[in-house]
């Protein structure tokens, strides 16, 4: 019974660190998303109301927290 609660653990805890990486690799990649959803002749504050609706503009914890609850909905 033990080590299947351990496994269990373990396994939680490496879909966790793969979210991680996941968001992180996201995070990571050239470019901003919403100026390029914005379009090339979009005004700044176009792309500053973009980030505000994607929620670019809050802090990482928050974004992943709202990420991962995504992910977690499908």
């Amino acid at each position: 019974m033990l080590a299947v609660i351990r496994r269990l653990l373990l396994f939680v805890a490496a879909l966790f660190g793969m979210s991680l990486l996941v968001f992180a690799a996201l995070r990571i990649l050239p470019g901003d998303v919403a100026s390029v959803m914005a379009g090339v002749n979009a005004t700044p504050q176009r792309v500053e109301a973009l980030r505000e609706q994607l929620g670019l503009n809050r802090s990482i914890a928050e974004q992943y927290g709202s990420w991962l609850g995504g992910v977690l909905r499908g």
